[in-house]
């Protein structure tokens, strides 16, 4: 009888315990946005040391065919030596979904906005320029004077001004 009683109590007793509890505090974490440009040339700024001889590659061309002509350059820099796997923890700030789509492009600016004096475009010969080159970087390149010569993946000794066409 006296188990009773005692539950009896606790019945009671139990909705002003749960009525009286503390809400939840809210989520205070929000998902943050892709760097932006500015961020990202900060981060190269404190990082890398990019400048003149820059190499970036477009038209066909592949990472290490910039690697193999940046390495003929006084301190030839190029997308992975930049950014390593930086652009990891970028995603991870990014989140799924279309967010992540504006990285690279970012990237890809914030590069071309830290380079100074020449620049070079590692192109095959006869391949349509990629829209990534002609929409983020080239322009960037270009505001900001940079002269930029286009390389011959197949021969680095061929070299021309680049004219925002095919090699």
């Amino acid at each position: 009888m006296k188990f009773l009683s005692i539950f009896s109590a606790a019945l009671v007793a139990l909705p002003s315990i749960i009525t009286a509890a503390p809400a939840p505090a809210l989520n205070t974490l929000h998902r943050r946005d892709c760097p932006s440009v500015e961020t990202i040339q900060n981060w190269i700024k404190e990082n890398a040391q990019v400048g003149e001889n820059t190499v970036f590659y477009t038209a066909g061309a592949k990472q290490d065919q910039a690697i193999a002509f940046a390495n003929t350059l006084d301190n030839g820099q190029y997308w992975n030596k930049v950014f390593g796997v930086k652009y990891l923890d970028w995603l991870s700030e990014c989140g799924a979904g279309a967010e992540q789509d504006k990285l690279f492009p970012r990237m890809g600016e914030a590069l071309a906005k830290q380079s100074t004096g020449t620049a070079y475009v590692m192109m095959v010969k006869g391949r349509p320029i990629a829209d990534f080159w002609k929409n983020y970087e080239y322009p960037s390149l270009k505001d900001n004077g940079v002269k930029v010569t286009a390389v011959n993946v197949d021969d680095f000794n061929d070299k021309k001004d680049y004219n925002e066409q095919p090699f």
